[in-house]
């Protein structure tokens, strides 16, 4: 009971976020709402009388509504997924940044096709290359490096869904 008490404080407070909290909290406590509805959808459904009788009013600026929906579709474009990639270099030091650059502007002569990642994360540079949705479609890649690469292993990673479609 404190708890919709101090909701409703903070939502009176702050009447032009009232609408956009009261979206996100149904939003996101509703299971319904997968991935494979769009935006509009999910405002047409919260509107939607449900089968025990009741119905959500949304009553929001144009502007709100604008904000949610384009918040909603960006979202939806950076979906990221568990995959996979290989790792070809992977060196601390004063050299490692020069010997990583090395050996990805050698891995994208080489390999045109296949985007390299160079990171840092202290103390060591890396080098990571593909997107592969599987280990298997990794193993077969990492057979046709073995030769360039003798040292390359795979590693799991978040991939971006647009790169494995």
């Amino acid at each position: 009971m404190l708890l919709k008490k101090t909701l409703i404080l903070r939502l009176t407070i702050m009447p032009e976020m009232k609408s956009l909290v009261c979206i996100m909290v149904l939003f996101f406590s509703i299971p319904e709402f997968s991935g494979a509805q769009t935006s509009s959808d999910i405002l047409s459904k919260l509107q939607e009388e449900n089968k025990n009788g009741g119905m959500v009013k949304i009553i929001q600026s144009e502007s709100i509504r604008n904000v949610l929906l384009l918040h909603l579709a960006t979202q939806r474009k950076s979906i990221r997924n568990n995959g996979y990639r290989i790792c070809i270099f992977a060196d601390s030091g004063q050299e490692a940044n020069r010997q990583a650059e090395h050996v990805r502007s050698v891995f994208m002569s080489i390999y045109r096709d296949v985007r390299p990642y160079k990171t840092f994360n202290y103390p060591f540079y890396r080098v990571y290359v593909g997107d592969f949705k599987t280990k298997s479609e990794a193993l077969k890649f990492l057979k046709t490096l073995e030769r360039n690469f003798p040292n390359a292993y795979i590693v799991s990673d978040v991939v971006s869904q647009s790169v494995l479609m």
